[in-house]
C-alpha cells in the first residue's frame, strides 16, 4: 500500500512538472529607403515569377554558418512565410511603391499582360556568426541569379535581356539571431535597387534598337 501511494505521489509530481519553451519569433523583410531619386516609369507591366531557392537554404528557419565550420539552424527564429513568397512579395511591393512600371508590377496570378518577365533564383542566403573565430565577421550574405525576359514583337517568343548574378554582404552588429532579419532587409533592398537600374537600362536598350529596325 505504501509503495502504491509513493508511486502515485511520484506520478503526480511528474505530471505537474512544466517545461517552459521559448516562444517562436517570426520575422519579415522590411523595406529600406531607396537610394534612387526620380526613377523613370516604364510604359508597360512587369511580371515577377515566384523566386526559387537552392534546396539547402529553402527553409523558413534562420540559418547561420558559425565560425566558418558548422551550420546552425534556428528553431525559435523563423521567417513569417516561406522564403519564396517572402522574397517575391518584397520585390513586387518595392517596385510598385517606386512606380517603376505604368501598368504595375504583378505576380503570376495576375491577368495583366506584361511584356517583361523577371525570374530570380536565390543561390545563397546565409548569416555568418563569429563566436570563437575572431576573423569571422558577423554579417549576412545574399546571392541572387536574375533573368529578365522581354517579349519579341509579333511573336509568342521571349528574349533574354539580363542574365546576371547579384551578391551583397551586409554587416550585423552582433551574432544574435535578432540581427539577421534587419541585415537581410538591407541586403534585399540594396540588390533590388541595383537590379532595377539594370532592368531600366536593358529595356531602354531594347526599345532603342526596336525603333532602329
Amino acid at each position: 500500500m505504501h509503495k502504491y501511494l509513493l508511486f502515485l505521489l511520484c506520478l503526480s509530481g511528474c505530471v505537474s512538472i512544466k517545461s517552459d519553451y521559448p516562444a517562436i519569433e517570426y520575422y519579415r523583410l522590411e523595406q529600406e529607403q531607396t537610394k534612387y531619386r526620380n526613377i523613370g516609369t516604364i510604359p508597360n507591366a512587369l511580371l515577377v515569377r515566384d523566386f526559387t531557392l537552392s534546396e539547402e537554404i529553402d527553409t523558413d528557419r534562420f540559418l547561420a554558418l558559425v565560425d566558418n565550420s558548422s551550420v546552425k539552424r534556428y528553431f525559435y527564429h523563423r521567417w513569417v512565410a516561406d522564403c519564396s513568397s517572402l522574397i517575391t512579395d518584397f520585390i513586387v511591393k518595392r517596385y510598385n511603391e517606386m512606380k517603376t512600371f505604368s501598368n504595375g508590377v504583378v505576380k503570376s496570378s495576375s491577368i495583366v499582360v506584361a511584356d517583361y518577365i523577371l525570374e530570380g533564383h536565390i543561390l545563397e542566403m546565409l548569416a555568418y556568426n563569429s563566436e570563437k573565430n575572431k576573423e569571422v565577421k558577423n554579417e549576412v550574405f545574399l546571392s541572387i541569379r536574375i533573368a529578365l525576359l522581354g517579349k519579341i514583337p509579333n511573336s509568342s517568343e521571349t528574349e533574354v535581356l539580363i542574365s546576371k548574378v547579384y551578391s551583397k554582404r551586409e554587416a550585423r552588429p552582433d551574432n544574435l539571431a535578432r540581427s539577421i532579419a534587419p541585415s537581410f532587409s538591407k541586403a534585399f533592398s540594396s540588390l533590388s535597387d541595383e537590379i532595377l537600374a539594370d532592368i531600366q537600362v536593358a529595356i531602354a536598350r531594347k526599345e532603342y534598337y526596336k525603333d532602329e529596325d
